[in-house]
């Protein structure tokens, strides 16, 4: 009888001490909410300076209108209360992608947050203008400039001029952001343009009749004659045999098997 009285004593007073760290556990529960909603309010986690690093081509306002568009979309509910912006209440990495979706002249977005000086610090790296994409009939103004590693990210206008590296296409409509050939082949592509500027060749126009097929060729000037080439392997292999040649007096040079030099 008297184990039973205290087992029975024991298990009350267990649950009186669960009861206990209960009600303790909720009050500092609700103390350490209240305290965060408190520093929300005086806007400890807030920033008021937005600062952009890294562009050259793009305006500064473009991208900070970017990011205030995006914030004021994806920011927190406290937001309507407190009328700040606060640096934990949006994700970095999905305005990262907002900034690089809008803005196609970026390539990479760098997002760093401040709470000491209340700033948010977003560096930038910008797309070069590698070369232009073209039709190779039809209008001439519907191009696009596409960069070192082959995404097509801003609307161009067709050049005369040999000075800009031109590729054109059959049956091409592009998007921004695509790119145009495989990674393979655009290397071959790059490799070429080194050529023909190692060469001084007269055109940097490469025409490139359909793609799969993985054949091109740079069109006949008044000095240099149509050269054709293969997407599948760089033309530099050629190089010596070339310097050599009178190619004012050539019609056209072959390089589309690879270490042979074909020309009439």
């Amino acid at each position: 009888m008297r184990d039973y009285l205290q087992d029975k004593r024991e298990g009350e007073k267990k649950k009186k001490r669960r009861k206990i760290q209960f009600v303790l556990f909720f009050i500092i529960l609700i103390l350490i909410i209240g305290a965060f909603l408190f520093l929300v309010y005086k806007g400890v986690f807030s920033f008021h300076t937005i600062t952009i690093e890294g562009n050259k081509q793009i305006g500064t306002p473009r991208i900070t209108d970017t990011i205030e568009s995006f914030l004021e979309a994806n920011t927190s509910p406290f937001v309507l209360i407190t009328k700040d912006t606060h640096l934990f209440f949006f994700s970095s990495e999905r305005l990262s992608d907002h900034i690089l979706t809008t803005l196609p002249y970026i390539s990479t977005v760098t997002i760093e947050k401040n709470i000491t000086d209340k700033t948010l610090k977003v560096t930038v790296s910008e797309r070069d203008t590698y070369g232009l994409l073209c039709p190779s009939q039809g209008e001439e103004k519907s191009c696009w400039w596409f960069d070192s590693t082959g995404v097509i990210f801003l609307d161009g206008v067709y050049s005369e001029g040999q000075l800009v590296r031109t590729v054109r296409m059959n049956n091409i409509t592009p998007s921004i952001l695509d790119t145009f050939l495989s990674e393979k082949q655009f290397t071959v592509l790059q490799e070429t343009f080194s050529f023909l500027e190692d060469l001084s060749w007269s055109s940097r126009t490469i025409i490139i009749e359909e793609s799969i097929f993985e054949e091109g060729y740079v069109p006949q000037t008044k000095t240099s004659p149509a050269l054709h080439i293969s997407l599948r392997h760089a033309p530099t292999f050629a190089k010596k045999v070339i310097e050599e040649l009178d190619k004012k007096n050539l019609e056209y040079i072959d390089l589309r098997i690879k270490n042979r030099v074909f020309y009439r």
